[in-house]
Formats: structure tokens, sequence, C-alpha cells
């Protein structure tokens, strides 16, 4: 019995059946309750229109709640382990599509790691974004010496700078034109996954994300065509 499995069980989780098909293999388990406004049968309506079925298979199990590992974070979302856990919180149908393909994303970073990021072009890219965010950002906040900006990896204590002594409105305004949203800039993984998620829900500025992120363009547009890879 794996960890989820003893979880759902201990506290008596409720599996939501909703008359129209979901996604395939998907349990989706409630802790707490959505808003009532929020109906799972149009996300995942928009998800399998949007999304080709074999880029969701990681994607085991969805646990809806309020969960202190998420407000510790100020997330509304996280994927482990097959898992997509979703906050409960202040939400709506936008903004739970948005998450769920969001940490789609992510699972679809451990099956094809080596695709995504073998060849360093993702890398190459995001770094000398970064680079320019400095250059932008330096003059204003001296702090930037502080951390390394081509360091791909997320770092708590350089997001919770930007998000909170630079703030997103004002970094917003930093990276535009070099970062398609601030909360890309937080490390390579959530360029990509910040990429995905803007080229599956927002097709209208998919010429925008190929003239700004050409490689990520690339990449996501490689994926949920279903060539090369």
């Amino acid at each position: 019995m794996n960890k989820l499995t003893e979880y759902i069980q201990k506290n008596k989780l409720q599996v939501i059946n909703e008359s129209a098909p979901q996604l395939p293999t998907v349990n989706v388990y409630v802790k707490d309750k959505l808003p009532k406004n929020v109906s799972f049968e149009y996300i995942f309506d928009e998800v399998k229109d949007r999304i080709p079925k074999s880029l969701f298979r990681n994607i085991n199990s969805i646990v809806v709640g309020d969960f202190e590992a998420l407000n510790k974070k100020n997330l509304n979302s996280m994927y482990h382990d097959g898992v997509l856990y979703i906050s409960n919180k202040d939400r709506n149908e936008e903004t739970v599509l948005h998450d769920i393909v969001h940490e789609i994303a992510h699972s679809i970073e451990k099956d094809l790691e080596e695709q995504i990021y073998g060849d360093k072009t993702l890398q190459i890219e995001f770094i000398n974004k970064r680079k320019k965010l400095y250059n932008q950002m330096s003059p204003y906040y001296p702090e930037c010496h502080n951390f390394d900006f081509e360091d791909i990896n997320y770092s708590g204590k350089f997001d919770d700078f930007l998000y909170k002594k630079v703030t997103y409105p004002k970094l917003s305004r930093l990276c535009n034109g070099i970062f398609f949203t601030p909360y890309a800039t937080t490390s390579l993984r959530e360029y990509f996954a910040d990429g995905f998620e803007n080229y599956i829900l927002h097709p209208h500025i998919r010429k925008e994300l190929y003239m700004m992120c050409p490689s990520l363009y690339t990449k996501v547009r490689k994926l949920v065509d279903g060539k090369n890879y």
C-alpha cells in the first residue's frame, strides 16, 4: 500500500464521479471541496481537447483540498510522484485549469528529461535571459549581487527575493520582452512549465512566445505535435 492509498483510506476521501468522461486512469479525491462553480467536467474536457493523451499519462491521481505544504510555499498546486495536489482556496475553473496544465508539464519532465533538456538549447536560452534580467534589475536592486543568475535550479531564497522584495508587478515590467511571465524567471523547469502552460491555453499568443522564446516554443511544439520525440 503506497502513501497516497494510506492517506486516502485514513481520511476517507471522496472520489468524484462526474457523468462526463474524465482523464483516463485519473481518480480525483476530495479532501476539502472546491467552490460550487468549479466543474471538473469542464476542466477535463478542456485538458483532453488541448493536450495529447500520451502527455498526461504520468498523472495518476488528483487530490483537492487545503494543504499545509502548499500554504507554506504559497502554492496553488504541486506535482509529486504521480499525484497532482490542488488547493481549494479562492479558486475558479480557469485557475484550476491553469494549475493542472502547469503540473502536467512538470510530470512530462519525468519521462522526457533528456529530450527536453539534453541538448542544452533550453538551458542556454534561459541563462541568456537571466543575464539580461540581471542587467535590468541590478541598477535598482543591489541585492541581485547576492544571487547567481546563471543558476538554472530553483532557489527558495531567490524566489522570495523576486516575490517579496521586487514583487511580481515590478518584475513583470523588468522582464518584459525577456521572459513571458515573472514566474518563468525562477528556474529552468518553471521556464519550461510556464511556456507549456501558455502554449496550450493561449494559442493566440504562440507567435509572441516563438519570437520571445524560440527554443522553448520549439520544444513545446514538438511535444504537443508528437514529432521527433
